[in-house]
């Protein structure tokens, strides 16, 4: 099973994988951004580590990631860290521990089972992500929508003539695709994927997909799982996608 965006909300979380009745066995992956803007970031990044979670990286992963580098770099060689951080984030960042480090650094840009994949935010038609650069991935942590070439925009961009979803116009070369990122106020279904940040942190649901695989690894059926979170943790700046 899949987990839309936790952002620390261990809560939700903890009872989702109850309504889900995990077992032993079973394959759990997050599509990242399990940490930040909710309540229990720390605690959620520890649960996932211990019960050995699999877990991509999302934006606000690699956004900790970076600072921590430029942190570093600037104690060796008193180069000023280029980044910048919310009170909250610095709770947050100096409550972190170097295993913790450890493990955000451990987690992959995507996912690969069989004909299933999962990145955090999605991919163009022109990334393959065995052989992506570093731009690239960095694309696959964020892109939202695509210009009418098909190459990312950013948000401020979207208003230009031509512009969609990537999911909207993804051909399936990397597979069926399962992401998080943008919260919709339930999963966005189309063709070759499904999007399953439904806005918890927001005071919507949590959600988490469940796939039945065939003995070739290829997706027979899937089923969805929703946990209403219990408040607004953040208030929503943009208005979600309908």
């Amino acid at each position: 099973m899949v987990y839309g965006d936790i952002h620390g909300c261990l809560e939700e979380f903890l009872a989702l994988r109850k309504k889900i009745d995990i077992k032993k066995d079973d394959i759990e992956i997050s599509v990242g951004d399990f940490i930040a803007k909710g309540p229990y970031s720390l605690d959620t990044l520890r649960f996932l580590e211990k019960r050995k979670i699999l877990c991509v990286r999302g934006n606000h992963e690699d956004k900790f990631i970076r600072y921590k580098l430029h942190y570093d770099e600037e104690k060796r060689s008193g180069k000023k860290n280029p980044m910048k951080l919310e009170e909250e984030e610095k709770k947050f960042f100096f409550s972190l521990k170097e295993e913790d480090f450890r493990f955000l650094s451990s987690t992959k840009f995507y996912l690969k089972i069989g004909s299933l994949t999962v990145v955090h935010a999605g991919i163009t038609n022109k990334i393959f992500l065995s052989r992506a650069t570093k731009k690239a991935y960095t694309q696959v942590m964020r892109v939202r929508f695509v210009d009418e070439k098909g190459d990312f925009v950013t948000l401020d961009e979207t208003d230009k003539k031509g512009c969609c979803y990537w999911s909207e116009v993804y051909d399936n070369h990397e597979g069926f695709i399962v992401y998080g990122h943008q919260p919709f106020l339930k999963p966005k279904i189309d063709r070759f994927s499904i999007g399953i940040d439904t806005g918890a942190v927001y005071g919507n649901f949590l959600s988490a997909v469940v796939f039945d695989m065939d003995e070739d690894v290829n997706i027979s059926s899937y089923r969805f799982y929703f946990q209403k979170s219990k408040k607004a943790y953040v208030k929503r700046k943009k208005s979600w996608l309908q």
